[in-house]
């Protein structure tokens, strides 16, 4: 990727870089909460970076918790 191109042209390595997740698309809610804030962040931006939104990203996680967890809102026409 484009931090190996960097290294290769300064010829050294960078120490703590964190690697991006493995994994495509976007995680669901039981995923989401094992994963710690790095990675939810990684995941994020990938999906941002892929033309999404964040707001659509969280969206997509809230809707694959079971419907027990989900908020309904009621209304009366």
């Amino acid at each position: 990727g484009l931090l190996g191109q960097i290294e290769s042209q300064l010829g050294f390595t960078l120490s703590n870089v964190p690697d991006a997740p493995s994994g495509a698309g976007v995680p669901n809610i039981n995923e989401w909460q094992t994963m710690d804030s790095e990675q939810q962040a990684f995941r994020m931006a990938s999906f941002v970076e892929g033309g999404g939104n964040a707001t659509e990203f969280m969206q997509m996680i809230a809707g694959s918790a079971p419907a027990q967890m989900r908020q309904t809102q009621y209304a009366t026409l």
